[in-house]
């Protein structure tokens, strides 16, 4: 059978075809093609330990893998080799000694790490008062909470001095703390403290009559605060000192806090509170003030005079005091009649002659030596004679003058 030209070329292609099927090497666009069957290339890699291969967990946290080994692993804050852990386990002991010496590391770590300043503000509970002030001297420099800072310093068992410098320094405003102040009033044993703490932070604050005699009643130290050209300035002063001037700026009788004005007179000490006086009371007769301020609040001496003299009988007065207390009678006038006796009994007894100096400021002191006159006892006690009953001063026997000549024998 002859094939032409056109079916030759079909019978070739046919067999190249079953040729070709049979040793695979027919084209693959001329087979049909399986899409399941279709993989990208696979890159060559080294082999990896399976250790090393990320988890599907650890894969879900990019940010980890985005640090690097020494951010992922970041060292603790340490203070001469030792983590905080190490301080604050010191911070607990038993000792208030080895307390007080982890205090300093505490508020050097906790310029970094900030969560040391709780554990600083906790320690305002301790019970030793130089740990409590070491405590509180390092939070003025710290930025502390206001909040939490200002309410444990309130309740802490620091002196009122201490405690109000720290919370001018970390509220000078008193934001947190006029509040807690004014709320503190109500509380029978926070009342004098709340009280003192208002009028450090309001000047125009008005103290009732029964807390100011009750805080005539200690004797602390107090920082009191007031205006000076335009700045504020403070002094220290005694608690009790500022409520006795708090009781005079009141204007009215306060018969209660007799007793405890006398005692003023008893304890008070030279040179001592000058600036409180210059600079607050606006006075330099100290001596005056404090006794004028007794007569205001007990105008008639029904309760002074009986005290003052109780005093004045003391076998062993102190050095000061006697020369108040009778400067006192003495401005009770004619009230002070009853003293006549003992003040006789003074003037003529050289053996409680005691010399005061004046200072050039107005100050009496028995440390330094002004050029003014220095009265004795005895001529402080014909003083008063003569003001509560110019006869009685007439006494034959006159205080001892400023020099005597020895006797001559005959």
């Amino acid at each position: 059978m002859t094939l032409n030209k056109m079916q030759f070329v079909a019978l070739m292609l046919l067999t190249a075809t079953l040729v070709g099927v049979g040793v695979g090497w027919l084209p693959r666009f001329i087979l049909p093609s399986n899409k399941t069957e279709s993989r990208k290339p696979i890159a060559v890699m080294s082999p990896v330990p399976s250790s090393e291969i990320p988890s599907n967990e650890s894969s879900k946290q990019p940010d980890a893998f985005k640090q690097s080994p020494l951010a992922s692993d970041k060292a603790p804050v340490l203070y001469q080799g030792k983590p905080a852990s190490v301080w604050l386990a010191q911070f607990h002991d038993c000792d208030p000694d080895y307390r007080i010496k982890a205090i300093d590391p505490l508020a050097a770590l906790a310029v970094q790490d900030r969560s040391v300043i709780a554990a600083l503000i906790g320690g305002l509970k301790d019970k030793d008062e130089k740990v409590l002030e070491s405590i509180a001297s390092s939070l003025e420099h710290l930025n502390p909470p206001v909040a939490e800072t200002a309410s444990a310093l309130f309740h802490s068992g620091l002196g009122l001095s201490s405690v109000l410098f720290s919370l001018k320094k970390i509220d000078p405003k008193g934001s947190v703390t006029i509040p807690l102040a004014q709320a503190a009033m109500k509380d029978r044993q926070l009342r004098v403290r709340a009280g003192f703490t208002l009028i450090a932070f309001d000047h125009q604050a008005k103290l009732p009559i029964p807390l100011l005699v009750e805080a005539l009643k200690e004797s602390d130290d107090i920082r009191y605060y007031f205006l000076k050209e335009k700045e504020e300035s403070y002094c220290i002063c005694s608690q009790q000192l500022l409520a006795v001037w708090l009781l005079r700026q009141a204007g009215v009788e306060a018969k209660e806090a007799t007793p405890f004005l006398v005692n003023t007179l008893r304890w008070i000490k030279d040179n001592e509170y000058d600036v409180f006086f210059t600079e607050v009371v606006k006075t330099k007769n100290r001596d005056e003030w404090l006794t004028a301020t007794l007569i205001r609040m007990d105008p008639d001496g029904a309760n002074a005079v009986p005290l003052l003299m109780k005093f004045l009988e003391d076998p062993e007065p102190s050095y000061r005091s006697p020369i108040l207390v009778l400067r006192a009678l003495g401005r009770y006038g004619e009230k002070a009649r009853v003293a006549i006796p003992a003040l006789r009994e003074i003037v003529k007894n050289k053996g409680v002659i005691q010399r005061v100096s004046t200072h050039p400021s107005g100050f009496t002191s028995s440390n330094s030596w002004g050029t003014e006159a220095r009265p004795t006892l005895s001529e402080v006690a014909l003083e008063a004679l003569q003001k509560i009953d110019p006869k009685a001063a007439n006494l034959k026997e006159r205080a001892p003058a400023e020099s005597s000549k020895p006797a001559t024998k005959n």
